[in-house]
């Protein structure tokens, strides 16, 4: 039982250690701001493509049409 124990408050010190420096240290947070950032300009940009995409696909698919068709 005393190596169980051992074992448990041996991990739960690792796990607290791990969380404190994930709180405290500011290594790795301009990584994480600058994907924050990259990600809300891909989605906005994503937004847009979809809510001018079918009217650009149109307007492309009549010009196509106006040259074929002469």
């Amino acid at each position: 039982m005393g190596l169980i124990n051992d074992k448990l408050t041996q991990g739960y010190i690792w796990a607290l250690s791990r969380l404190n420096s994930l709180l405290h240290d500011d290594n790795g947070d301009t990584n994480f701001i600058s994907i924050a950032i990259v990600t809300a300009i891909v989605v906005v940009l994503a937004g847009i493509f979809l809510a001018l995409g079918q009217e650009g696909l149109n307007a492309v698919k009549d010009k196509v049409m106006d040259f074929i068709n002469g």
